[in-house]
């Protein structure tokens, strides 16, 4: 999937919506979210609802283990 199709669907807005936010008002969000995930990663939490490799982090968190 594209960036662009991964972007509209998280969002939910239109491919002009994206076009204006992402090329002429160049908003950070793109940009953090870029930085952050990988197109698979998105896929992933598009068709899951979470995306393994934070899964497995959130697991060996030593924290998560005292809080419980």
């Amino acid at each position: 999937m594209t960036s662009e199709k991964l972007m509209i669907e998280l969002f939910g807005f239109s491919s002009p919506t994206y076009y204006k936010w992402s090329k002429h008002e160049k908003r950070k969000i793109f940009d953090l979210i870029n930085y952050a995930f990988s197109n698979n990663e998105l896929e992933e939490f598009l068709k899951t609802g979470k995306i393994s490799k934070i899964e497995n982090l959130l697991s060996k968190d030593p924290r998560k283990s005292s809080e419980q």
